[in-house]
């Protein structure tokens, strides 16, 4: 079997040995219901809270409580529409970014069908939320913020903390959408200040299908799911046991010996960069390049289309990404690049590459070799095409 150059992270983390062999030990062992009342149900129970609390301590939640859920995507549809719902006599205003994730850019469009009004912040062409932005924008009946931590597209950090204060100055709720920063960063929930932090295992060598919802104490949740009370009356349904296991395994994997892993990947990741600068005619870099996640480059190659170079380089056993996994099928120019300043033909030619813990140097050496070479056929197959247009006097 050829083996495959996997640079699409941020799309998803293939999982770590020790994830599958502690989910699979807990899949063989811990098998009753968390829910139910004799031994072995209390005995399940204690493993969940267990990896409840190690989650809590990993995110440097002092105080607070963990919510399971199936993905980030319901974290975040937790935390915005459960607060709406909970708050809405406070107020009916919600504030995000443009560049949100469509679990969040979604549940906000839904809550605008229900009565809810909600101010998309723009970002520079940094991919940034400006701090004036948001302090522009609050209103007396704003009760909800919620700005990523990391942009999944170019890898971009927001300015999160100081997003916070000013929330907080006005008495106005703070939640992020931390699914592309758990794993790449140190969260430190007390430090951010932040009210609501959501994250999702896959995104950090876990398993799909488990994620989790931060929530500070003090702050009210109406459910979005509803059946029979679990997980503190905000998130029915039977507890996903071993993918708890799993996504406590793989956060505490994810953040072991970080510091040599993160230098490691960033210095492949620079390679790159520095060799796609250098080697392919007019290519760009999308997103600013001081404040972003150690993995992650995004980039516009004029004279290709991005889901054409992900076709074109998956035969050469290279997969990448040419926008966010959740919208790459729909062959939508990204909202992330077109907020940024981008025009249609520059975002439809972008592709992202995001590395991980199982990259190798020889990755680097290969991709550096054939993404040029890739992009060079493609350009000159259009070239060719384009001439015989002309000759046939179009």
């Amino acid at each position: 079997m050829v083996e495959h150059i996997y640079m699409d992270y941020n799309s998803t983390t293939p999982i770590a040995p020790v994830v599958i062999e502690k989910m699979a030990d807990a899949m063989k062992k811990i098998y009753a219901n968390p829910s139910g009342l004799h031994h072995l149900s209390r005995d399940a129970m204690d493993v969940v809270n267990s990896s409840r609390e190690k989650i809590m301590n990993m995110l440097g939640a002092g105080e607070g409580r963990i919510v399971y859920t199936g993905s980030g995507t319901e974290s975040d549809n937790l935390g915005i529409i459960g607060f709406a719902r909970s708050n809405k006599n406070k107020g009916r205003h919600i504030i995000t970014s443009s560049i949100e994730h469509p679990g969040v850019l979604n549940a906000c469009k839904y809550l605008e069908s229900t009565g809810f009004d909600v101010t998309y912040l723009p970002v520079n062409s940094n991919g940034e939320v400006e701090p004036e932005a948001l302090e522009n924008s609050i209103r007396k009946d704003t009760i909800l913020v919620s700005v990523m931590y990391a942009n999944n597209e170019t890898g971009v950090i927001q300015p999160i903390k100081e997003l916070v204060e000013i929330s907080h100055r006005k008495g106005i709720e703070f939640h992020t959408d931390a699914v592309q920063a758990a794993g790449k960063l140190r969260i430190d929930v007390k430090n951010l200040g932040v009210d609501m932090l959501s994250i999702s295992a896959h995104k950090f060598y876990g398993p799909k299908g488990v994620g989790a919802l931060y929530i500070r104490d003090g702050i009210n949740l109406d459910p979005i799911i509803y059946g029979g009370g679990h997980e503190f009356g905000l998130r029915s349904g039977t507890l996903n046991v071993p993918g708890i296991v799993g996504m406590e395994t793989a956060l505490d994997y994810s953040m072991k010996n970080f510091d040599d892993g993160a230098l490691r990947i960033r210095t492949y990741r620079d390679e790159l960069e520095r060799h796609f600068l250098e080697s392919i005619k007019g290519l760009t870099l999308n997103g600013g390049v001081k404040n972003r996640v150690f993995n992650t480059f995004n980039v516009t190659i004029p004279g290709v289309k991005g889901g054409e170079m992900v076709v074109m380089l998956e035969l050469y056993n290279i997969f990448v990404s040419s926008g966010s996994a959740c919208s790459s099928k729909k062959k939508k120019p990204s909202h992330v690049l077109i907020s940024m300043g981008l025009t249609e033909k520059e975002s439809n030619s972008s592709l992202r590459f995001s590395l991980g813990k199982f990259n190798t140097h020889d990755d680097v050496e290969k991709a550096k070799q054939l993404v040029p070479y890739v992009v060079e056929r493609v350009r000159n197959t259009h070239a060719r095409d384009c001439n015989k247009v002309a000759k046939g006097g179009a």
